[in-house]
């Protein structure tokens, strides 16, 4: 997996869950149409969690899960990743909320239109004090767009 994640641009998919995440999709989608590359690193996300119709879903893709690859990681695989994830103390709520199982979900990345949210409100971090609310980020997220003329 490292050698892949060095060669090719991943990121997390834009589902408007944490604005961490999102800024994140946004500033690799941005740097990917900016490089100017001949021939770009392929750009691919991977699932995470979202809210979906009021209940905290994980390990699918919002809009489905066409076209995305699925590993499954074999039993010494599946308890590593349980022994690194009880690491997180800090995460502990948050993942336990979670489907951290054995499998994990991968496709190309969509094109995400950042200007608008991908679902009727309320969305996951509206639910939260993160500091900023969904429609904060967009508007923010649009500002920026315009300013790159993206």
């Amino acid at each position: 997996m490292r050698a892949t994640v060095r060669r090719e641009g991943e990121y997390l998919e834009f589902l408007t869950f944490h604005p961490d995440h999102d800024s994140a999709a946004l500033a690799t989608t941005l740097a990917l149409s900016r490089a100017g590359l001949a021939q770009p690193p392929r750009h691919i996300e991977f699932t995470s969690y979202h809210l979906w119709n009021g209940i905290l879903r994980s390990g699918l893709f919002l809009q489905g899960d066409e076209g995305a690859t699925m590993l499954e990681a074999d039993e010494e695989a599946e308890q590593l990743k349980q022994r690194m994830l009880r690491c997180f103390v800090s995460q502990r709520d948050t993942l336990g909320r979670l489907d951290t199982g054995a499998r994990e979900r991968f496709r190309g990345a969509l094109r995400y239109d950042f200007r608008r949210p991908p679902h009727e409100p309320p969305l996951l971090y509206d639910l939260y004090h993160w500091g900023i609310t969904s429609e904060q980020w967009l508007a923010r997220a649009a500002a920026l767009l315009d300013a790159e003329g993206a």
